[in-house]
């Protein structure tokens, strides 16, 4: 019956003080020293910066958007007219002709 009942853990992690040598003890009775975060003020500072950056740019795109939008119809535009005006170029009696009666 060895798998059926609770089994007995045993609960002391830490041997009894008489155990435990005079120099452990000085060393466990002084204070925790931390370890230097001073790493950290450069991560929040790299952090803060990169987010300001990224409102700027967020803000400067809103700001010429209508600009973008402009410049890529044209440039849409343009692209579509291109064969048409080559062609009355190119034509025999075409804007050359037509310019030199002026």
């Amino acid at each position: 019956m060895s798998g059926t009942g609770p089994q007995h853990v045993p609960t002391q992690t830490e041997p009894p003080l008489e155990e435990v040598p005079s120099e452990a003890r000085d060393e466990a009775s002084q204070p925790i020293r931390l370890p230097s975060w001073r790493w950290i003020w450069r991560l929040l500072l790299v952090f803060w910066l990169s987010f300001a950056l990224a409102q700027l740019a967020l803000s400067f795109l809103r700001s010429v958007r209508g600009l973008i939008v402009l410049l890529v119809a044209s440039l849409f535009f343009s692209f579509a007219l291109e064969p048409g005006v080559s062609w009355l170029a190119a034509r025999p009696g075409g804007a050359a002709r037509r310019r030199s009666r002026c």
